[in-house]
C-alpha cells in the first residue's frame, strides 16, 4: 500500500526531543530505522505528553504561561457529561494539529 505520509504511518515510539524547529525533530525521527513520533516542549508546551494526553479530558485547567497542567474537580464535574456523550466519538480525543506540530 502506498500513500504519502512519510513513513507510511509505521511510527512505532513516542519521543520527547530538545529541538524548537519542527523540521529537524520530523527530518529526524524519519531519518532512523525506527520512526517515532517527536514531541517537542521545548517547542510549545501544547507537545507536552501530559498536555497532549489531557487535551480532551474533563477538568483539565491549562495554563500555558506558566506552564502547568491542573485538575479540578469541579471542572471535571462541570464537563463530564460532555465528554461522555462524546465517548463513542474516537476521533474527539485524538490529538489535535493544536497539540502537535508534527
Amino acid at each position: 500500500m502506498s500513500n504519502n505520509i512519510p513513513g507510511n504511518l509505521l511510527t512505532t515510539a513516542m519521543a520527547v526531543m530538545p529541538h524548537t524547529e519542527v523540521s529537524r525533530a520530523f527530518d529526524m525521527a524519519l531519518s532512523l530505522g525506527v520512526p517515532f513520533w517527536p514531541q517537542l516542549p521545548n517547542f510549545s508546551y501544547y507537545e507536552d505528553i501530559y498536555v497532549q494526553a489531557a487535551e480532551h479530558f474533563p477538568g483539565i485547567i491549562l495554563d500555558m504561561n506558566k506552564r502547568i497542567l491542573r485538575f479540578s474537580m469541579d471542572k471535571f464535574a462541570e464537563e463530564l457529561e460532555a465528554a461522555l456523550l462524546r465517548f463513542d466519538d474516537p476521533t474527539y480525543f485524538d490529538v489535535s494539529e493544536a497539540s502537535s506540530a508534527v
